[in-house]
């Protein structure tokens, strides 16, 4: 296990550290030796091998933390949140050599984070826990993309939600036409059947929303608006709009480009795609508010 803390002996030397589990199992001090220098070498610490603990940085703290773990080759290795001790740009680095390392030693591995970011960055599969209950569990993409209730939706990035129920709909094959207080909004079909009435959660995540000029011609699924807020995060723009019917939505757009001339008070037209419309039966989860 490798612990939030790290949990790191402060009187032993980094190699004395990731010693201390073989030496506890008493394998012989040549083989110790071997397997700790090798490890050291994977995790990229070979020449710190000497150094306490209070002379590392943080990212090497991590390591030799993920090594003692490692030496003893155990068959499951699991991780309470490693990460959370780390500043921002240091943690995205541990997080793609944390990838790395643990494909290259092939273990097993469970990774406890609140990061969503951070759980789509590094696992093949996630589970979702809610109250101690598993919501959902599948691969990044799919969770991310195609969650299974509203709960989920919610937790994993960014959503924007309207409430509404279905209007029309001929089949799981069909597409559907959901009635909102923005109007009638159309989903491609998702293979589920929506019989007439159904009371729904649509959604659609801020990068999948589309954004034309006010001369724009008329499409499906737009949506007049006027910009509230313009937030510039380097690659991204996050753009809240309003509405005429006074409820807000979230876009993320690339940051250059058109993004760059949006402004306060700019009048536009916002598009949902079809295809990114995902519908919800509300049932099966509540958001605060809505």
């Amino acid at each position: 296990m490798v612990y939030q803390s790290y949990a790191l002996f402060p009187h032993m030397t980094v190699a004395e550290n990731v010693a201390f589990g073989l030496r506890m199992r008493r394998i012989p001090r040549d083989r110790m030796t071997e397997r700790v220098a090798g490890i050291l070498d994977l995790v990229g610490l070979a020449s710190l091998g000497d150094r306490k603990p209070g002379q590392l940085s943080g990212g090497q703290q991590q390591r030799v933390a993920l090594a003692r773990a490692m030496v003893i080759e155990p068959t499951v290795l699991l991780l309470d949140e490693p990460l959370s001790n780390l500043d921002t740009k240091l943690r995205k680095r541990m997080q793609v050599e944390l990838k790395t390392l643990q494909r290259t030693v092939g273990i097993t591995t469970i990774h406890v984070t609140h990061d969503q970011e951070e759980a789509l960055t590094l696992a093949d599969r996630v589970a979702i826990l809610n109250h101690g209950c598993v919501e959902q569990v599948g691969a990044p993409r799919d969770v991310y993309a195609k969650p299974r209730n509203v709960f989920v939706a919610d937790f994993l990035g960014k959503a924007n939600f309207l409430p509404g129920e279905i209007a029309a709909s001929e089949g799981p094959d069909s597409r559907v036409v959901v009635r909102t207080e923005v109007g009638d909004l159309v989903a491609e079909p998702d293979g589920s059947p929506w019989p007439v009435g159904t009371p729904v959660e649509a959604f659609v995540r801020p990068e999948r929303l589309e954004i034309q000029g006010v001369e724009a011609v008329a499409t499906e699924n737009a949506l007049s608006a006027r910009i509230e807020r313009v937030v510039f995060s380097g690659p991204t723009v996050s753009v809240e709009v309003r509405l005429a019917t006074g409820r807000a939505l979230m876009l993320d757009q690339t940051g250059g480009g058109p993004a760059e001339s949006l402004a306060p008070g700019q009048p536009l037209v916002v598009v949902i795609p079809p295809v990114a419309l995902r519908l919800l039966r509300r049932a099966e989860g509540a958001i605060d508010g809505r």
